[in-house]
C-alpha cells in the first residue's frame, strides 16, 4: 500500500476500520466523494433561500412558495435535474407562456383620419 507521509496515521486508522484489503482499500479511496463536506446544512441552506427570496418582494404567498418549494427541490442532491429554467420560473409565477408576462399587445393601429397639428 502507498503511504502519504502527512496524513499517515489517519490513513492506517481508515483502512483498519474499514476490514478491507490494501487493493480494496484504495479503490475505496478512489470514489470516496467528500466533496460537500463542510457545506451548509439543508437547514442553513433553506434559510438562505428564504432570505433570497423575500429579496425578490414579491405579493403573493402562493407565488413565494411554489418558487420556494421549487428551489428547495433542485437544490437536493437527489435531484437528477437542478437547472431553474424559465419554465420553472412561469410555472411558480402562474404563467403559461412568455407571452403572458407581457398581456398588452404591440400592435398600433394604423390612423386613417390624422389631425396635423403645428409646433409651439
Amino acid at each position: 500500500m502507498a503511504t502519504f507521509p502527512n496524513n499517515l496515521t489517519e490513513i492506517q486508522n481508515l483502512l483498519k476500520a474499514t476490514k478491507l484489503k490494501d487493493k480494496e482499500f484504495i479503490d475505496f479511496l478512489i470514489l470516496l466523494d467528500i466533496s460537500d463536506c463542510g457545506v451548509n446544512s439543508r437547514l442553513s441552506q433553506k434559510f438562505e433561500i428564504i432570505e433570497a427570496i423575500n429579496k425578490l418582494n414579491l405579493n403573493s404567498g402562493h407565488q413565494y412558495s411554489r418558487l420556494f418549494q421549487m428551489i428547495w427541490s433542485k437544490m437536493m442532491p437527489e435531484s437528477h435535474n437542478n437547472k431553474v429554467t424559465k419554465e420553472d420560473l412561469l410555472i411558480c409565477f402562474d404563467f403559461d407562456s412568455i407571452e403572458s408576462l407581457f398581456p398588452v399587445s404591440q400592435k398600433f393601429e394604423k390612423l386613417s383620419n390624422v389631425v396635423k397639428r403645428s409646433k409651439f
